[in-house]
Formats: C-alpha cells, sequence, structure tokens
C-alpha cells in the first residue's frame, strides 16, 4: 500500500524501490521487538544526523540558517518551521518470515562512500540485485580479492574460535554489527577487525551477515563463479545469535521519543485542533493533552522512514535548531488502544531557503483512509518552544 498526499493505493513497488523515488536523501531501516518496541532507536536517528552533516554544502546550509534566525530573534529561544507543499508520503509492503539461515552469492562491486546510508547507493546496486532471488539472499561484495559487505549488510567469518568482520573504515558500520561486535567484548570472544579475502570465506567454518531487517543471517551456501562453498552448522554463530536478541530487548525504545531527544515540544498557537470529535482551542488545552498521551503506558511512537536532519548547537542560547531540507520530518504518535495516528509535529524547509516566518496554521479536518487518520496535511508550518 502506497498513501502519497491522503490518497491511499495498492502498488507493486518493494521497499527500496520507493526510496529510489526520492533524490539524494539519507535514511535509515529500523526494526520492531514485539510490535511494541524499536532497538537502538536513538542510534539511528545519530547515523541520520551524521549522515547529513556529511552532504556537500550540509554545513553552511546549517550556519546559514542559524545565522539568520539569531539575527531576527536575538533574545527569544524561539524555532520557526516552514512547510513548503503537503506532501506526507507512507508506504507499506509485507515481509517474508524470518530466516535463521540462507544462501548468498559473491560478486565484484563496491559501494562509492561506505560511511553514508544515501538513496544513491540503492540506485546503483539495482544492477546486482537481480541476483537476489527466493534462494538467493544477499549479494557479498568483493573488490581486489577483498570481501567488505553485503548491499544492505554487513559481513562476518568464523574460523576457529576467532570472528572477523572487515574494518570500520572499510564498511557502512550497520548497529546490529555494532551489537556483535559489543557482544564480542562483552563474551571475551577474539574478534579482528580487518578486510578478509576470498580464500578466507571459503575456509571459513561459518559466515553470516548483519542487518537491521534479518538480524544475523547464516549462510548455508555461498556462490562464487562457478564455485559453491558450503557451511555447517556452528556452536559460535548459535553462542552470538542467543545473547544478541537478549541484548536486542534491553535496548528497544517503547516510551515517548522526547525520553531520548530530551526535547519538548509546545504548540504557541493554532487556531483549532480536532481530535475525535473534541476541540482543543488553547494552548494549554494542547499542551496538557498532548503530555497526558505521552505519559501513556499503551503509546508509542514511530518516524516516518524519509528523514533528513540538520542540527545547530547555538550554546549562547542553550537552542538546538533542527533545519530539515528538501524532506519531511513526522513524528508520530500510535496510541494502540485507539489504533489511531495522531500527527503531532510537521517539519519542512525549504531548498535553499533561510528564512524562517512566524506562520499559525490551522489544522481543521482528518484525512480518513481505512484503518490510517491523520490529521489533516494541508498545515503550513507552526511555532514551537523548547523548554
Amino acid at each position: 500500500m502506497y498513501l502519497k498526499d491522503g490518497q491511499l493505493t495498492v502498488s507493486q513497488l518493494k521497499g527500496h524501490d520507493v526510496l529510489t523515488l526520492y533524490k539524494d536523501i539519507t535514511f535509515t531501516t529500523l526494526r520492531t521487538l514485539s510490535r511494541t518496541m524499536i532497538p537502538e532507536l536513538e542510534v539511528h536517528l545519530c547515523r541520520l544526523v551524521s549522515g547529513e552533516l556529511t552532504r556537500p554544502m550540509a554545513c553552511k546550509q546549517i550556519m546559514a540558517a542559524a545565522n539568520v534566525f539569531l539575527q531576527n530573534f536575538p533574545a527569544d529561544i524561539r524555532i520557526y518551521c516552514m512547510s513548503v507543499g503537503n506532501h506526507l508520503d507512507f508506504f507499506a509492503e509485507s515481509l517474508p518470515a524470518a530466516k535463521l539461515s540462507s544462501n548468498f552469492i559473491l560478486m565484484e562491486a563496491a559501494r562509492a562512500d561506505p560511511q553514508i546510508k544515501s538513496v544513491n547507493w540503492c540506485v546503483k546496486r539495482q544492477s546486482l540485485e537481480q541476483f537476489i532471488t527466493s534462494d538467493i539472499d544477499e549479494v557479498l561484495m568483493h573488490q581486489d580479492g577483498f570481501v567488505t559487505e553485503g548491499l544492505s549488510s554487513n559481513c562476518f567469518i568464523i574460523l576457529g574460535n576467532t570472528i572477523q568482520t572487515a574494518g570500520d573504515q572499510d564498511v557502512l558500520g550497520g548497529n546490529v554489527r555494532n551489537s556483535v561486535l559489543s557482544i564480542c567484548q562483552e563474551l571475551g570472544i577474539d574478534l579482528k577487525r580487518m578486510k578478509f579475502t576470498i580464500q578466507d570465506i571459503q575456509a571459513a567454518d561459518c559466515v553470516f551477515i548483519t542487518s537491521t531487517s534479518r538480524g544475523l543471517l547464516h549462510a548455508n551456501k555461498i556462490y562464487f563463479g562457478h564455485e559453491t562453498f558450503e557451511y555447517s552448522h556452528c556452536d559460535l554463530f548459535d553462542r552470538l545469535l542467543l545473547a544478541y536478541y537478549d541484548n536486542m530487548e534491553s535496548k528497544s525504545t517503547q516510551q515517548w521519543w522526547s525520553e531520548f531527544i530530551h526535547l519538548r515540544l509546545i504548540f504557541q498557537q493554532l487556531t483549532s485542533l480536532t481530535y475525535f470529535g473534541d476541540q482543543y482551542s488553547t494552548v494549554q488545552s494542547v499542551q496538557s493533552y498532548s503530555l497526558k498521551l505521552a505519559n501513556s503506558t499503551n503509546s508509542y511512537w514511530i518516524f516516518h522512514a524519509k528523514i533528513s536532519i540538520f542540527c545547530y548547537l547555538t550554546f549562547r542560547l542553550k537552542l538546538i535548531l533542527f533545519v530539515l531540507q528538501r524532506c519531511i520530518f513526522s513524528s508520530i504518535l500510535l496510541n494502540r488502544r485507539s489504533r489511531q495516528y495522531i500527527l503531532l509535529a510537521k517539519y519542512l524547509a525549504s531548498q535553499g531557503s533561510c528564512s524562517f516566518q512566524n506562520v499559525f496554521p490551522e489544522i481543521n479536518q482528518f484525512v480518513n483512509r481505512g484503518p490510517v487518520q491523520l490529521l489533516s496535511n494541508q498545515c503550513q508550518g507552526f511555532c514551537c518552544k523548547i523548554n
């Protein structure tokens, strides 16, 4: 299903195909646990920020935006966000049952910049994705005889009692990869961080990949040209797998997002806010109801995947300015009892624009499409304050 600008349609697109519709954005993949928790959510958000800050001109744009803001509002700690357009897109697809083992194929390829998870890579890797079938789950890449990573995963080998993976500078360090590295340290498992060769892959007792969507996935077979490398059961992998799932729940986020961002958004002025037939016409009512939902144990939040976050910290005013360019940042609170989505915040900074205007929108209707109800996405921006 594809929800764009309030219109719900059935699409044949897959998740990564949808990402290619947006040019030059940084993205991350979130995984849910027990349908109520998101493992290592703060780490995912930090990756988005670091990925955006390394993009060309990002820092200059942030500085320009911050300077304009400080010139216009030198004494107030306020943020004004202006939305251009009313584009709010959601995409959902069904996934197959999780696997513990599968087959991989080894191909010559490399990521241009292994440090950034960008949509540009999703486009460039499409020629390799044709080798992924119902029998093959991942393409492992090698260059100059060294194996680095998969198209959307990190790769490990086990030889004896030693686990080896490529160095941090050679790959995009995934969150699950980092969890495995931490587990190895906690359990005292010998770990090497250096690239391994195709010969090492062939001689390994076990090969496995890590990714947010697949967790830890053990290789049954790896196809390399006319050769096939086969692997049997590995006790050390089982030990890692059990430790990973024990560790994943302890690092999952279930509470309101302000618990880790440490910011509280307060609506300064809304002409009216409609929620399930109840009218909230004052700032106090909006604030009170928002905090009530935030403290509910039956609520959790999700982030729309199409996020670009620029951060600038002004120590003089102790202000964090979020500048979001060319994409939408949607903070959505999901109340499980009512099964309704409440759009609490929508930011969008126009491309190439550093001006901030005092825009107070009116949110006056619902967009009702089956099980999903959103507050109207017609708002053009709003003013919020950080306490």
